[in-house]
């Protein structure tokens, strides 16, 4: 080979080498997140091509994926609502393997995040969260996490009706997943004489007191009448 050849190759490797070091360099998920600043939708848009770009960089990442992805989550309530799905979702997988595990965990993070805040955007992705978290932790095994999952979306929705327009779509094996789910309730307590078992609750002139009390303070009459002490 002569001296040219020589030096044609070393730039080759050079350039090689220089390609490498900034493939390992680049910033974990950079496309992605261009992608979401630039295209219309941001985190809510074309659901196809964010899990292109999320699995091509779940790709690059290797051993390093878990690290990285909890870091690139941050404290983005979108990033933790949306990002879950790519990582179970066998439409998005492709050849990727399932991680369900990695998914509750961003989930349950962003519930946290969205707890800390009362405006309607965060008690939207709260239940919304709530709602996948539940599934998720039932398709575990996590049933009793499932039950609370299931109990807050409830909650959130008895309070604020309106966050109905939040709540995720599902499919038919989702939702048997969801209905699957039973929320445990606590039974009032009743106690006896201890002789005869017969009840201790107080007599209705007792209850028409509580009421009348309650009335005093403020209490709607409505709510005065479903008073059980």
């Amino acid at each position: 080979m002569n001296r040219y050849g020589i030096i044609g190759v070393s730039w080759v490797l050079t350039l090689l080498v220089i390609a490498d070091a900034t493939d390992e360099n680049k910033k974990p998920f950079q496309m992605l997140e261009k992608h979401v600043e630039q295209a219309w939708g941001g985190w809510h848009g074309d659901a196809r091509v964010l899990a292109r770009l999320f699995n091509k960089e779940r790709e690059r990442l290797g051993d390093r994926f878990d690290e990285c992805l909890i870091a690139f989550a941050g404290e983005v309530p979108d990033k933790h609502l949306v990002i879950p799905r790519f990582l179970v979702f066998p439409s998005y997988l492709k050849k990727q393997k399932p991680r369900p595990y990695l998914a509750l965990l961003l989930l349950q993070q962003g519930i946290e995040i969205s707890s800390r805040k009362t405006d309607e955007e965060s008690q939207a992705h709260l239940l919304a969260s709530s709602v996948l978290a539940a599934i998720l932790s039932q398709q575990i095994g996590f049933q009793s996490l499932a039950q609370g999952h299931k109990k807050r979306a409830a909650m959130l929705l008895y309070s604020k009706p309106k966050l109905v327009g939040a709540w995720p779509c599902m499919d038919k094996d989702d939702r048997r997943v969801y209905d699957s789910i039973v929320i445990q309730r606590r039974r009032k307590q009743r106690t006896g004489d201890g002789d005869n078992g017969t009840s201790t609750k107080p007599k209705a002139t007792t209850q028409r007191k509580q009421r009348d009390k309650l009335g005093s303070v403020g209490v709607s009459p409505a709510l005065r009448e479903r008073v059980d002490v």
